[in-house]
């Protein structure tokens, strides 16, 4: 189902009636996070041009932006926000940004208002045409911050910064109705659509995803594997269908496969208890992969304390280049049994870079028993040199 499709039939769940059952529970929160995003972009960007002349400070600024003046057409936004009329919200923001009466500061303060208000409302064409023509405003009243040993001077209400903010949710929203409606209608076409689209567009997509029962995700789980393999960026949804459908094999992929920060942070997800029969498996795949191998080990050590699995694979991954994060994660286990284990290694015949980690890990542990295997090492006539003087100077006497 295309874009153009859809449009139609989403109309009512992007604002009106339908909105209660099918957006606003998501869009609630992601709305609130927007508007509080957009607060702090009141002093945004840095300004240009003859900004140093026309800065004020900002409790200057913020009067002069106030008064009667400013409460009236305030309420006036107020009132066409409650009232869900966004042609009026559009009319209204139009008429303010060409009075010639209004004061500049006060002006953006009512632009900037307004585009929060639109935000949370559907995107109807007038309503979009205004706030994309803001995309470019530029402020012209100016605050001066002293930061960081140097002045700084700042636009009072970024109002093209907060246009760009609205408009991303807008889409981000739309994206979420169009994926939800086609993951009820079963299109395939899903996930190579998702490959193509902006950061907006995917969190909306990957909350649908999120959101759908594991017996409507099964039909994208071999699409995903493909993609994975061939490279397409669908790591969110792939993650999120592994999660909801417990599927391990997904999730091997992801671990593997994955843009390195979403595999990063689904080591998190593996650790959790829903994935207590898995996880030492597929932390040890994570830590196969150089980008995820230090969160994988260090999971893996969490885990080692009920999972026996967990403690081998350490111990084998003393021999890896990750080994120094092995060592770390058996250091935190801790216990007779790993140190003398970690005390068999450094004195056997294995690689150099395996005794190295297991040595570490005896000097991480740092307790009376993993001294005396640093000592007895570092005594032997037998030890060679080079690692006894990685031993602390008070353990070679």
């Amino acid at each position: 189902m295309t874009r153009t499709e859809v449009t139609g039939q989403t109309q009512s769940c992007l604002g009106m009636p339908v909105a209660e059952s099918i957006c606003n529970a998501y869009f609630e929160g992601r709305m609130r996070t927007a508007s509080y995003l957009l607060t702090f972009l009141m002093l945004g960007t840095a300004a240009e041009g003859n900004a140093a002349d026309m800065a004020l400070p900002l409790d200057q600024a913020m009067k002069t932006a106030s008064g009667p003046t400013f409460r009236a057409l305030s309420e006036k936004t107020e009132a066409l926000e409650r009232s869900g009329d966004a042609s009026g919200l559009a009319a209204h923001i139009g008429a303010m940004k060409i009075d010639p009466d209004l004061d500049s500061a006060i002006r953006e303060r009512l632009l900037y208002d307004s585009i929060k208000a639109a935000g949370r409302l559907p995107p109807r064409p007038r309503l979009r045409i205004e706030i994309e023509a803001l995309a470019t405003y530029r402020s012209e009243t100016f605050v001066w911050t002293d930061e960081h040993g140097h002045r700084e001077y700042r636009p009072l209400f970024d109002v093209a910064t907060a246009s760009r903010q609205v408009q991303r949710v807008w889409t981000e929203r739309l994206a979420f109705a169009e994926t939800k409606q086609s993951i009820a209608a079963q299109d395939p076409s899903i996930v190579s659509a998702f490959a193509g689209y902006s950061g907006p567009e995917r969190l909306g997509a990957t909350a649908a995803f999120t959101e759908a029962s594991s017996d409507q995700l099964a039909i994208y789980q071999p699409a995903l594997m493909t993609a994975l393999e061939a490279g397409q960026p669908v790591g969110e949804i792939a993650v999120a269908t592994a999660q909801k459908m417990r599927d391990p094999a997904l999730m091997a992929r992801v671990l593997s496969l994955a843009s390195p920060d979403i595999a990063v942070r689904s080591v998190e997800r593996v650790e959790s208890e829903a994935w207590s029969g898995e996880s030492a498996r597929l932390l040890a795949i994570a830590a196969q992969r150089p980008e995820t191998s230090s969160a994988a080990l260090l999971a893996l050590g969490r885990l080692a304390a009920h999972q026996p699995g967990a403690r081998e694979y350490l111990l084998d991954a003393l021999g890896s280049p990750s080994g120094a994060s092995a060592a770390a994660a058996l250091a935190r286990i801790g216990g007779s049994e790993i140190v003398e284990r970690l005390g068999f290694l450094l004195r056997s015949d294995a690689d150099e870079i395996t005794r190295r980690h297991a040595l570490l890990g005896l000097r991480l542990t740092d307790t009376g028993t993993a001294d005396a295997q640093l000592a007895a090492f570092a005594r032997d006539p037998a030890a060679p040199p080079e690692l006894v003087m990685e031993v602390p100077v008070w353990l070679r006497d």
